[in-house]
Formats: structure tokens, C-alpha cells, sequence
């Protein structure tokens, strides 16, 4: 399980010097500090640096606003004006690879809570089988209120055959309630895989966190930037961010030996990705998957 800092890092506000109350500084919006300490290479310390990116951007557009300002070389218009060119070459560039760190990681739980899945019975155990199937009958014929005190009777430590032959068909095979077949689920799965589920709750705790840092700062440099709407931002900032976009990955076997290659949807054409490329792409098994993640 991740180590958690004893003292998170980062700040409670997208902007440095600010408050949510406005007591102590300008009123800012509120963002989740970073709890964990990092391992290098990791999914997490990509997090955590693409949370620090959005911080020092927020920090680079104040500090440049006041420093325009300060020049006396611009209009109030002029001073915003340069401020949307700064933000636009030295700063959407880095939002843009920071919410491709943060897409990657999601994909990386959703592909791990797809792995997560409570061992079966053995199969060619018949006799077994026959038992569990009147189980079922049994819970099945209960009244509701029978079947309450069933389970309230063995609390938490339902026998493991019968929870067996709950689980391994839907619910409606035993005729138990989906919230208990649910939770009963939840519970078999952390007692098989509770290392992993608690690696994957903090790798969607570190989500969460960059990407309130990554989303509140990319909109507060859009209002740093003149307060353009969030539609004509965007516009400015697609092409920008289209330059920058994350390279498809595609694993293959050549050879028994496994490589991760670039797709070049343009050119129909593979080849064998770079060290930066993995880091900064984004694996997809086919096009049509592709496609759903460009839309995302």
C-alpha cells in the first residue's frame, strides 16, 4: 500500500496566497492536497508531478500579470492580451500533458478493477456443485424476513460454501436482494484481493487530487488570461494541444518477446515506440477504442 505523507504536500487553494474564506488573502478556489509519498517512474509520481505542474502554471500566469503591469508598457487590454499569449505558448502545453497523465491513469485502474474477480469453485467437483444448487433452493424459498435472520445469524462469518453458491450465478438464482449479493461481493473480493483494491483506492484518491489541481488551474489561468469564456479557451487552445497529443500505444508479440509500438493513424503505418512515448501515450487495443478516447 502507498505511503502517505506525514505532511501532504501542495496547498487547499489553486492560487498560492489565497483563502476560501477571503480572511487570509484574495478568495481562491479550493483544490485536494497530495497525501502520498512517491516512488520514481511510477503511476503516482506522474500524478503528483502533473498536480505540482498546474500549481506552478497558476503561479507563472500571477507572476507574469504583475510583472506586464508593472512594466507600464500595456494597457489593462494589453496586459490580458499578453497574458493569453503566455498562457497559450508556455502553459496550455503543460495542462494538456498533465490531463494525458491523468486520462492514462484512469485507464490503468479501470484495466486493473477489470482484473478483479472472486475465484470460482472447482468445476469438476459435481458433488459440490449439487450442494451448492440446494443452497440456493433453500435461500430461495425463504420469506424475506427468513432470510434477514439467516444472515443476520451467521453476521460475518457466512459459511464459505454457501457464500460460494450465492455468488458464482446473478442474484436472482438465490433469490437474494442485489445490494446483498453486492455486498457480499465487495467483501469476497477484498478478502482475495484486498493488497490490490487498496492500491487502486489510492491511485483514484491520487486522481482526484491532480486532477482538482489540474482543471481548477487550467481555468484559473483562463481567467488570469482575460476571463475569456470557457468555449472560445478552448478553441484557442485546441490546435495547441493537438500538437501535443498523446501517441496511441499498441502492444504486440513478435517473437514471444512483447513490444510497445506507435500507431501513426495518419501515415496507417507502426512502429517501435520511444521511452518518452510510453511514458506519454496512452494504450488503446484497436481503433474503435481509440476513437472513444479521443472523444473522452
Amino acid at each position: 500500500m502507498t505511503e502517505r505523507l506525514k505532511i501532504p504536500k501542495g496547498r487547499t487553494t489553486i492560487r498560492k496566497g489565497g483563502s476560501l474564506t477571503g480572511n487570509h488573502g484574495p478568495v481562491s478556489r479550493p483544490i485536494k492536497l497530495w497525501p502520498f509519498d512517491t516512488k520514481p517512474n511510477s503511476t503516482l509520481a506522474r500524478l503528483e508531478a502533473a498536480y505540482m505542474s498546474a500549481l506552478e502554471a497558476v503561479d507563472q500566469i500571477e507572476a507574469h500579470t504583475r510583472n506586464s503591469a508593472a512594466s507600464g508598457k500595456f494597457t489593462a487590454d494589453g496586459v490580458k492580451d499578453d497574458a493569453l499569449e503566455f498562457a497559450m505558448s508556455n502553459l496550455i502545453p503543460n495542462f494538456h500533458r498533465a490531463r494525458t497523465t491523468i486520462k492514462k491513469a484512469k485507464a490503468e485502474v479501470a484495466e486493473r478493477k477489470s482484473r478483479l474477480k472472486v475465484e470460482g469453485p472447482d468445476k469438476s467437483d459435481v458433488a459440490a456443485a449439487f450442494r451448492r444448487m440446494e443452497i440456493r433452493t433453500f435461500i430461495r424459498e425463504m420469506k424475506s424476513d427468513e432470510q434477514t435472520q439467516f444472515f443476520a445469524g451467521y453476521g460475518d462469518k457466512l459459511p464459505a460454501e454457501v457464500a460460494m453458491a450465492i455468488l458464482e450465478i446473478p442474484p436472482e438464482f438465490s433469490g437474494v436482494p442485489k445490494s446483498r449479493h453486492d455486498l457480499m461481493m465487495t467483501r469476497a473480493l477484498v478478502a482475495q484481493h484486498g493488497e490490490e483494491i487498496a492500491e487502486i483506492s489510492d491511485h483514484e484518491e491520487a486522481i482526484a487530487a491532480a486532477e482538482s489541481a489540474v482543471e481548477t488551474g487550467r481555468d484559473e489561468v483562463r481567467l488570469e488570461a482575460g476571463a475569456l469564456d470557457q468555449q472560445k479557451f478552448n478553441e484557442l487552445a485546441e490546435p495547441i494541444e493537438a500538437k501535443h497529443d498523446a501517441p496511441w500505444l499498441r502492444r504486440h508479440k513478435t517473437n514471444g518477446i512483447e513490444e510497445i509500438r506507435v500507431v501513426d493513424v495518419d501515415r496507417g503505418v507502426e512502429r517501435l515506440a520511444t521511452r518518452e512515448e510510453i511514458e506519454n501515450g496512452v494504450e488503446y487495443p484497436d481503433y474503435e477504442h481509440y476513437k472513444e478516447g479521443k472523444a473522452a
